[in-house]
């Protein structure tokens, strides 16, 4: 088949266009592609990025040929009108090459990677190609829950349309028992496509075949892997180690991911010198998927206070390797972790401090926990195979029927 995505710029695209495998976060995004086309589909790119055209791709699976149009968008963190209209450019822009893709060339399937999809899904429709939504998890619910389903819709147009406009599929990981709340008020029933709510899949290996690019720290840490980002509330994170020092415990942090936002890079290093950790805080940048593991499983405790919900990918790869988690409960990770058995949930950051303690002074509960995690991952999170795969079937199903 001829599969357009419509998108903006993902980190295993970024990965490919700087000449690496593409593995370099969101797995989600990469296996579905790079299984399609390890199953014979051609798949095409039309799509928003920060890159400019001088691209150093090393794949032999994918080539320049590929991208379809990639509008140049300058990464900014400014906000207010300005931002506004940058975005209804980057929208028509979509929307014209979109258009213009699918006249110059047949496409049998669009996938639209929501938000910056709908304008795929416009197109779509306009020509009745078969399509499917996108979604890599869901806070649009917290904005309902905030604010009421009329002011959050016109808050976030984009993600609103996406909901309202007929699509043949719309696929969302699942992190939240509440994600559904978004679908239930945003929905339009004029159109009865399926949604689907699905846990991501992983690749399980064993600790003795991880190989780490950098050295295990020799003093007892904390760990927290994500891109640098509000969403992440890292602050949180900062605040539990603040917690642990005021009782005496001299605790490092260790932070992995993409410097995606430096606004709130700087803010989170104002945190810290605020409450005078910042010489325990160590920031690593975007680290392989062996290297998260390894370190995740060292860790004394994996911090998770997300916002919504802290069941993203990299929880999934903690529990793979039995890696402690201390959580918030929230609704998010409960279904996979039995409190105080396989992990913790918590109320807040002084609660996460009191379990780490509790966790320093009895190394027997943390080898306990190491062993419980790992076999309820097994019995509870899919496999790579199994997940991505089910996700490539589902493209090909829809448009065979």
């Amino acid at each position: 088949m001829n599969i357009l995505y419509v998108t903006g710029i993902t980190p295993p695209i970024e990965a490919v266009l700087k000449g690496e495998d593409g593995i370099q976060g969101l797995p989600p995004f990469y296996y579905p592609w790079k299984m399609l086309v390890d199953r014979g589909h051609k798949v095409d790119f039309v799509m928003t990025s920060n890159l400019n055209e001088n691209y150093n791709i090393k794949v032999g699976w994918f080539s320049e040929k590929n991208i379809v149009k990639n509008i140049y968008a300058p990464k900014t963190e400014n906000r207010g009108i300005l931002r506004g209209l940058r975005q209804i450019k980057r929208f028509l822009q979509l929307l014209y090459y979109t258009n213009k893709a699918v006249k110059q060339k047949h496409y049998d399937f669009i996938y639209c990677k929501a938000f910056e999809g709908v304008a795929g899904q416009i197109i779509a429709n306009i020509y009745n190609i078969p399509h499917g939504v996108r979604s890599f998890g869901d806070h649009m619910y917290l904005e309902i829950k905030k604010y009421g389903s009329k002011k959050a819709a016109w808050k976030h147009p984009l993600e609103y349309l996406c909901y309202q406009l007929n699509c043949s599929f719309f696929l969302m990981s699942e992190d939240h028992k509440d994600q559904i709340i978004t679908y239930n008020s945003w929905h339009n029933p004029k159109h009865n496509y399926p949604f689907y709510l699905w846990p991501s899949g992983i690749e399980f290996k064993n600790l003795e075949e991880l190989v780490s690019d950098i050295d295990i720290p020799e003093h007892p840490y904390l760990f927290f892997a994500a891109r640098i980002d509000p969403l992440k509330r890292q602050d949180r994170v900062i605040k539990t180690l603040y917690y642990l020092h005021k009782k005496g415990i001299k605790i490092h942090l260790y932070f992995c991911g993409s410097d995606y936002s430096k606004v709130w890079r700087e803010k989170l290093d104002r945190i810290a010198k605020g409450y005078k950790v910042d010489g325990y805080i160590h920031y690593l940048g975007s680290v392989s998927q062996d290297t998260l593991k390894v370190l995740a499983f060292n860790a004394i405790a994996n911090v998770l206070m997300i916002d919504g919900s802290s069941r993203n990918n990299v929880f999934y790869e903690i529990m793979s390797v039995g890696g402690i988690v201390v959580g918030l409960d929230d609704g998010g990770i409960n279904d996979y972790i039995t409190n105080e058995e396989s992990g913790f949930l918590v109320k807040d950051e002084r609660d996460a401090a009191e379990k780490i303690e509790y966790l320093l002074n009895t190394p027997e509960k943390r080898e306990q926990i190491h062993k419980a995690a790992r076999k309820e991952a097994k019995e509870k999170i899919m496999s790579l195979e199994t997940r991505f795969g089910k996700e490539v079937n589902l493209i090909e199903n829809t448009v065979k029927d």
